[in-house]
């Protein structure tokens, strides 16, 4: 046995389970669709490093929650899945890169109240995605390999006022057209589970064996968060180079992993309220103005002025974005209220 100390993170605080928690097998209500035939290595996401020129971000369950939902969403469009209105609406608002799912870990790891220096907890980090949802890296990334110290440094990392405002807005939105669901599987049952979720799973980082593969050196204990990748190999993906490892034994995980799902929220026609100014936020975009079952678009500097004038200047909690596929669930009138063919 080499017993080479390769790098020991500590990222991952050792998960909390509820009793309200789902558990795998249970009445969780997540469907049982087979995603993966043999594990999520088939869509391996886009390697990002947690660990750059100067600093680790501990990031590890977020970073590997992010990567768990980038490989869902990859292969739900691959299968035909997901509908083209919610994948429009992904690529407009930059969740894409080269037709690649892309989401930001940094805002993640900063929003869901990461600890620089101990990590987080898988269970609060998955509660806030499903919550406030995910942000696209083109508006919150980070270039962990920049030699400026000044600029690359974990206090400016976690610094979160200066995270992007839109970052924010655009999860948010996120969190409206996908259902992000969760639940506890033990080890016994990865191999089923990993056929239907990608499993966040937990051990000691990095321990390595003459043959290349990785051990806990305390079996069922854990410090790092991970992808389960493929049970017949025993395989994970990681957020430390190489981005796959082997692990030497099923026994090498902490008890229970994290079973992750993604789903689309149906695209059901939203209660409005009158004098609400609506955003279309799938492409081409616009805004109009909500009146009486209708939208108004006109003059955007005029259906400006109505909203502000209908709502007497307060215009606080007045705003609603809607999809494409919402936007046209309404008739749409000019200011005369004629109809707009």
């Amino acid at each position: 046995m080499d017993n080479e100390e390769k790098i020991i993170p500590q990222g991952a605080i050792t998960p909390v389970v509820k009793p309200t928690d789902f558990e795998f097998g249970g009445m969780s209500g997540i469907k049982k669709t087979i995603l993966f035939e043999n594990g999520c290595l088939v869509n391996i996401p886009v390697f990002e490093s947690q660990v750059g020129v100067y600093f680790d971000d501990y990031g590890c369950v977020s970073r590997s929650f992010a990567n768990a939902i980038e490989i869902l969403l990859d292969r739900m469009i691959e299968l035909g899945l997901l509908s083209d209105g919610h994948i429009n609406w992904l690529r407009n608002n930059g969740y894409m890169i080269v037709n690649r799912v892309r989401l930001s870990n940094r805002w993640l790891v900063v929003r869901s109240g990461t600890d620089p220096n101990f990590g987080n907890r898988g269970d609060i980090v998955a509660g806030y995605a499903r919550h406030f949802g995910l942000a696209p890296l083109l508006l919150c990334d980070w270039n962990m390999g920049d030699r400026d110290p000044s600029v690359n440094n974990k206090e400016a990392y976690y610094n979160a006022a200066t995270i992007n405002p839109k970052a924010d807005e655009v999860a948010a939105i996120f969190a409206k057209l996908f259902d992000i669901q969760y639940e506890w599987v033990s080890v016994p049952d990865f191999e089923e589970a990993s056929k239907e979720g990608v499993i966040q799973v937990y051990t000691k980082a990095w321990y390595r064996l003459p043959n290349g593969k990785y051990y806990n050196p305390v079996p069922g204990s854990s410090g790092h968060a991970i992808d389960f990748g493929q049970y017949s190999t025993i395989s994970i993906i990681d957020q430390y180079d190489p981005q796959v490892k082997e692990m030497s034994k099923m026994e090498d995980f902490y008890p229970l992993g994290l079973k992750i799902n993604i789903s689309q929220k149906n695209m059901i026609k939203p209660t409005i309220a009158n004098n609400t100014l609506i955003q279309l936020v799938s492409a081409p975009g616009g805004f109009g103005l909500y009146l009486d079952g209708n939208i108004i678009v006109d003059d955007l500097e005029k259906v400006l002025a109505s909203f502000m004038v209908r709502n007497n200047g307060n215009t606080g909690g007045k705003v609603m974005p809607l999809v494409m596929e919402q936007w046209e669930m309404f008739p749409k009138v000019n200011l005369k209220l004629e109809p707009i063919q």
